[in-house]
């Protein structure tokens, strides 16, 4: 007989419940399936609707796959009042039957409540909760026909924009359209009504580009918490409703999966949000949080700051358990699987099915639980292709790792192809259904189980299955794992015995690939449990390769360091102090021996990035440490905020610190592990199991804390522990704290969002914009700015801060001091701010001075922007100010080089305005760059009485890396004149810059002489007609010579002079003569020109007419049939080495194409070349 024969899988188990798609389903409450917890959870909600007790935001917690979504869609049903009333008769007959009193008020709510509008909350950790608590009230009013409820909001305001655009103005919505490239309006407009962030963001950036500058802020209320109040009110008042009811789904994995930077915010606002839920009470506002497992249970699985973010919403979610009971969980998986009439029949007449129900009933985990009745009822006959065993498995297993998409039921009515419904679909006989099916099916959920047990004991077992010979050994791997995954030694172990029974299958077949497994060393026995296990070093001594390494690489460890790794205590908050300065110190604990604490100076030496506020030292055990010493040193040192605690005993952890580092090395060996994940879980287990010797060694060497000492001698600690000293220790030292009530800016680290608002506000300061729109408003700048610029003004503590500040600047007047001077100052007792919130102090200081600032990083003067404001304080060491005294003669001397360069002013336009001197400094180095090269490089003195020394220091300034604005106008230009007035100063810079400029005009006016010198022109003469003349005088053999390239450049233009401009015309004859430009004109470049232009000369008046005889002569006929003569010097017994070589390489090509080229074609080609070169 086959399986399909003997039962029938309820295929309404085939998908669990999407409360999303399934709302209003009614099929979905037709199938729901009434037990007790799950009535007296649903009663519990339905009673707070009833009446208010303060707890309308819950969490609702409870293991995927035992009906959390379909509890929550039977109460949407009934508070929405959506489903025909039928079906709610008969749901409410059903529940009856299990709970009278429930039904009874179900029924309460349903005759004497209005309706509820159901609100889904899907929430990514991408996606901020205002956006998603938005986008799900939006939905439920569309879903609902609320259309006229729904409240304006930045996205709808967007739409309706462009929507007015394609009607009204649609110029602009083509523009639009362009902006978007590919994509179309409708596409993003569907992107809008999704709520989607960056479509937002997209929009509001370019709507001034659109709009001539325009912002776009709609009139709204962009608030969840105000939004949510209003439109129930105007659900209440207009529509009758009695309230909304908010279900945030996958509670859990949005917490898994959000980022940290914004979880913080987000936090705010679901704190708000269950505020406003608790305090409901006529316009009722529920909210419940859907989770699998309670948040406090994630531990080292999630960021510490999510964990800590997550501490103020705790208070104020209810915790609801869903706890459904052993028997019930039975009766769920029976109802899930029906059996067929054939199955009676069968049952009675096979042997292997009694047995088995037999010997299972014998185990204390059904005997304590149910009657023989009961069981073979509920569990043999309704659990059945399982083995009780196996279901008993399966209901721990999905307790512990299930997710929506694989559960109990999913697993028994999925067709997936290790589901139980298909396994029955293919199976050819009636054979039980063991464990191992369950260990198929959930494999995908134990590779990404974060619970390292289970994920561990998947290794082992898939390492395991990789070696195995047949399916029993296949069958006994799964079983080992699944009962060590949960790890119930009081109620199910690996025995041969449980094993036999979890996989139906026959003894002796079990015993046989027990012992094969073992021989294999895959598994072994473990006589003290009388259970088997994985072999976890495969092939591999991993407490000799311990020992080894111990040995050979840490003989020697530092145990402090380790514990400053492992430790989990790491520092320690004072509250009483935190809560009353509205901030976060802390103390770290710090681990030294004797010789290190007596050698240390102060606690500057000890860095952490963390920044705390004091230390606590936890001296090693060691017979050397002498208490007077310890005591005498720690006054020494002087800190209020040290504090040192000597060990109560004198046992050392060196050992175990040897073994946890041993480990580590290991684990971090490539070579070592070769890929081998058995071996290197088992270290990650003997890692974790050191860290916990470790801890617990620090519990049994210092606690209680007996031997302490501060500055002032030995201390006790009172009745309220530690942290009420430190509190107190915070008070004393921390006395001129001021309060600065916004955690959030008021740390050293600040999360992106924070230091974003904080840039905004920094930066309209800079700019002297208006910022009192800040005194009011929700918006992180409203909140930072108040808290840290308005409700501080009061506060005799910040009175004292600002004085700090302007003492320092006061000292920097004249000369220049490091900002690390006054940060130091301000984070240290008796201040011990926080650099989030400097910032805006140091700014608001500097915009007050009446003198100049002036800003080094290092030794580069720099202006002060957002950038520069902000990095003063991360890295206050690369930065100084120097404070320069402002007089009347310092301002009408800024003021007259300003004019002095004010002609070079529009290449400075970018150069902040507030900063004069770094203009200046501009406009002089916009001048020297647009000097010719000549007026730069000049060392010969135009004329006698020229001062060329100053010329020369004062152009040096301009070739230096940095340009110091203030050090170049009030102490390099002084130094350069060796003027000690303004005026003296400004005077000189005047003279040296017209000579600078003027050097140009003396280079021109040289070149021109030395042209009219070499013709022999006279100095009254034109210019161009002098030397259009001279060439018209040529004799015709010097016209038609050949001459240097060069020299031939010079003939042509001199032939066509085209300019009367005389400095033209020398800066061409310069540039033909020897190349160079006039402008590039250098020291000793007058004789080379001189030289240069007479050889030039010289050859061309060498052709006379005479001199036919002795020059060679070509005759070419032109493109226009005239003939035209061209002469040329040519010696053939004198060639030089180069011209030899040339007429040799000519013959050789011509030679290699005899026989391919005709004689003509080869004069032709010829010929060709040479009027190119006579022409």
């Amino acid at each position: 007989m086959k399986l399909l024969e003997l039962i029938k899988i309820d295929n309404r188990f085939e998908k669990s419940v999407n409360l999303t798609l399934d709302l209003y389903v009614q099929d979905k409450i037709d199938g729901y399936i009434p037990t007790r917890s799950s009535v007296n959870i649903l009663d519990s909600y339905i009673n707070e609707v009833r009446s208010f007790s303060g707890n309308r935001a819950t969490v609702l917690i409870g293991p995927y796959g035992k009906g959390k979504s379909h509890l929550l869609l039977v109460l949407l049903s009934i508070l929405s009042q959506t489903c025909q009333m039928s079906a709610i008769k008969k749901l409410v007959q059903r529940i009856s039957a299990v709970n009278p009193d429930a039904a009874s008020h179900i029924s309460d709510v349903m005759e004497n409540q209005g309706q509820f509008l159901p609100v889904l909350i899907n929430a990514s950790g991408n996606n901020s909760l205002n956006q998603a608590f938005m986008r799900g009230l939006t939905s439920a009013l569309v879903r609902d026909g609320l259309d006229d409820v729904i409240p304006d909001n930045y996205y709808t305001e967007s739409v309706k924009m462009l929507l007015n655009w394609q009607q009204n103005f649609p110029d602009t919505y083509k523009l639009f359209q362009r902006k978007l490239n590919k994509e179309t309006i409708d596409s993003f407009i569907k992107k809008l009504e999704s709520y989607d962030e960056k479509a937002l963001e997209f929009f509001r950036a370019v709507y001034p580009e659109l709009t001539s500058g325009g912002m776009f802020n709609p009139l709204i209320d962009n608030e969840v918490i105000s939004v949510y109040q209003s439109v129930n009110r105007i659900l209440r008042e207009k529509h009758g409703y009695a309230g909304i009811y908010i279900i945030f789904d996958e509670f859990s994995k949005y917490i898994e999966g959000h980022a940290v930077e914004g979880f913080a915010d987000d936090m705010k606002i679901l704190q708000d949000m269950c505020e406003l839920c608790n305090a409901s009470k006529d316009e009722q506002l529920h909210l419940t949080c859907v989770a699998h497992k309670s948040i406090k249970t994630y531990g080292a699985a999630l960021p510490a700051e999510i964990l800590n973010s997550f501490k103020g919403v705790e208070g104020r979610l209810k915790e609801v358990y869903f706890v459904v009971s052993s028997q019930n969980n039975y009766e769920l998986i029976s109802d899930a699987i029906s059996k067929t009439p054939a199955f009676d029949s069968w049952a009675k007449g096979n042997q292997l099915y009694a047995d088995l129900i037999e010997k299972s009933y014998a185990l204390k985990a059904f005997s304590s639980l149910f009657t023989p009745g009961d069981y073979n009822e509920i569990v043999g006959k309704g659990c059945f292709p399982l083995t009780p065993v196996a279901a008993m498995l399966l209901l721990n297993l999905s307790e512990k790792i299930a997710q929506n998409e694989r559960t109990i039921f999913t697993y028994i009515a999925s067709k997936d192809a290790n589901g139980l419904a298909r396994h029955v679909e293919k199976s050819k006989n009636d054979k039980f259904v063991g464990v191992d099916s369950v260990y198929d099916y959930f494999v995908p959920l134990f590779k990404e189980e974060v619970q390292v047990g289970i994920h561990h004991e998947w290794l082992k077992a898939d390492y395991a299955l990789s070696q195995i010979k047949t399916a029993v050994e296949a069958a006994v791997i799964k079983s080992i794992a699944v009962i060590r995954m949960i790890n119930n030694a009081d109620e199910i172990t690996a025995s041969e015995k449980f094993i036999t029974l979890a996989t139906g299958l026959n003894k002796a077949d079990i015993q046989i690939a027990l012992a094969h497994l073992s021989d294999r060393k895959l598994i072994e026995f473990k006589a003290r449990t009388g259970a088997y296990e994985f072999k976890n070093n495969v092939g591999v001594d991993i407490e000799q390769a311990i020992a080894d390494c111990m040995k050979k690489r840490f003989s020697k460890a530092d145990p402090c360091s380790v514990l400053a790794n492992v430790v989990k205590e790491r520092y320690i908050l004072p509250k009483k102090h935190n809560q009353t300065f509205c901030m976060t110190r802390y103390f770290n604990f710090a681990y030294m021996t004797y010789a290190q604490y007596m050698n240390l100076k102060d606690l500057s030496y000890l860095t952490w990035p963390n920044r705390p506020d004091g230390v606590i030292v936890m001296m090693m055990p060691s017979e050397e440490i002498d208490r007077a010493a310890v005591e005498a040193h720690t006054k020494e040192i002087s800190d209020p905020c040290l504090i040192t605690c000597l060990p109560n005993v004198s046992v050392t952890c060196d050992e175990i610190a040897k073994y946890y580092l041993a480990i580590s090395s290991l684990h971090n060996n490539s070579t070592f592990i070769e890929d081998n994940l058995v071996i290197k879980k088992e270290l990650e287990k003997l890692a974790e199991e050191t860290i916990i010797a470790l801890n617990e060694w620090v519990k049994n060497t210092y606690y209680p804390l007996q031997n302490i000492y501060s500055m002032d001698g030995p201390i006790a600690i009172g009745p309220k522990g530690l942290n009420r000293l430190v509190s107190d220790i915070c008070d004393t030292a921390y006395h001129f704290t001021p309060r600065i009530n916004h955690e959030l800016i008021n740390r050293h680290e600040v999360t992106a969002q924070v230091a974003k608002a904080r840039n905004t506000i920094l930066d309209e300061l800079l700019n002297g914009k208006d910022v009192s729109k800040y005194d009011n408003g929700t918006s992180a700048e409203s909140t930072i700015f108040r808290a840290v610029m308005i409700h501080t003004q009061s506060d005799e503590n910040m009175r004292r801060v600002r004085a700090e500040l302007e003492q320092f600047f006061a000292s920097c007047v004249n000369q220049k001091k490091s900002f690390d001077i006054i940060i130091t100052r301000l984070t240290r007792a008796p201040y011990g701010m926080r650099l989030g919130v400097l910032p805006f102090y140091i700014l608001d200081s500097l915009l007050r001075l009446e003198n100049m600032p002036i800003i080094y990083l290092n030794k580069k003067e720099v202006v002060l922007d957002l950038e520069t404001v902000n990095n003063i304080v991360k890295h206050p060491k690369d930065y100084s100010l120097y404070v320069e005294l402002e007089t009347v003669q310092k301002a009408e001397y800024v003021h007259a080089l300003e004019t002095l360069f004010s002609d070079y002013s529009e290449y400075c336009r970018e150069v902040d305005k507030k900063n004069r001197l770094a203009k200046i400094s501009c406009m002089m180095q916009s001048w020297y760059r647009s000097l010719p090269q000549t007026s730069k490089t000049f060392e010969d003195p135009d004329r006698d009485d020229q001062d060329i020394k100053s010329i020369i220091a004062f152009r040096k300034l301009f070739t230096d890396i940095y340009l110091n604005p203030r050090e170049i106008i009030f102490e390099r230009l002084p130094k350069i004149f060796k003027s000690t007035a303004t005026t003296d100063t400004i005077a000189a810079v005047q003279v040296v810059k017209n000579e600078i400029d003027s050097h140009i005009h003396f280079v021109r006016a040289t070149a021109i002489k030395i042209i009219r010198d070499t013709f022999g022109f006279a100095e009254e003469t034109n210019l161009q007609q002098s030397l259009l003349t001279w060439y018209d005088n040529l004799p015709e053999v010097a016209k038609n010579s050949i001459f240097s390239a060069r020299v031939s450049s010079l003939i042509e233009y001199i032939q066509a002079v085209g300019t009367g401009d005389t400095d033209d015309i020398a800066s061409k004859i310069v540039r033909k003569t020897t190349g160079m430009f006039i402008e590039d004109w250098k020291s000793g470049f007058e004789s080379k020109f001189k030289d240069e232009l007479k050889e030039a000369v010289d050859e061309v008046l060498s052709k006379k007419e005479n001199a036919v005889d002795t020059s060679q002569k070509i005759l070419l006929m032109s493109d226009d049939g005239t003939s035209v003569e061209r002469f040329y010097d040519f010696d053939a017994e004198n060639l030089s080495a180069t011209a030899t070589f040339f007429r040799n390489a000519l013959e050789d090509v011509m030679e290699e194409y005899d026989g391919i080229l005709e004689n003509n074609e080869k004069i032709g080609v010829l010929m060709d070349a040479i009027k190119k070169l006579m022409t």
